[in-house]
């Protein structure tokens, strides 16, 4: 598949984050950046996986769920007001969140079920269907009669 098939998870991420935004009722602002940094280090982290086992490839999928959480909850850290700038405050925000929300650690749960879900589904699919055997890419020797 290689990396010209990059496009595809942003393209759908950049359409989708400002419909989710919108609906619940968040702007634009530093926090795209911090999300774009953790989907560059979960992207960087799954290109250096590209030739390696199923097994490598579904522990950088887990290892990159988790980093995208670390680094997005750590963003959200630095930048809500929410959280005091402290270690206390550095683990609320990776573990409870912010009062009257969902627990952070709900997003990592569900983050880690499609991760696994879908990477191996795509794992899945990716040896079934994907590569062809030698016979049905090989060119024919086609004979022209004169």
């Amino acid at each position: 598949m290689g990396v010209r098939w990059l496009w595809v998870p942003l393209a759908a991420w950049m359409l989708s984050y400002p419909l989710t935004n919108l609906i619940q009722g968040y702007g634009w602002d530093l926090h795209i950046a911090i999300a774009l940094g953790g989907f560059a280090i979960a992207a960087g982290a799954g290109y250096s996986l590209r030739r390696k086992n199923w097994l490598a490839m579904m522990g950088g999928s887990i290892g990159a769920a988790i980093l995208f959480y670390a680094v997005t909850n750590t963003g959200s850290w630095l930048l809500l007001p929410q959280y005091s700038k402290t270690w206390a405050g550095f683990v609320q925000a990776q573990t409870v969140g912010v009062p009257g929300l969902p627990p952070a650690w709900v997003f990592l749960r569900g983050s880690l079920a499609a991760n696994i879900l879908f990477s191996g589904l795509f794992l899945l699919g990716q040896r079934k269907w994907g590569s062809a055997p030698a016979e049905a890419t090989a060119l024919a020797t086609v004979r022209v009669r004169r």
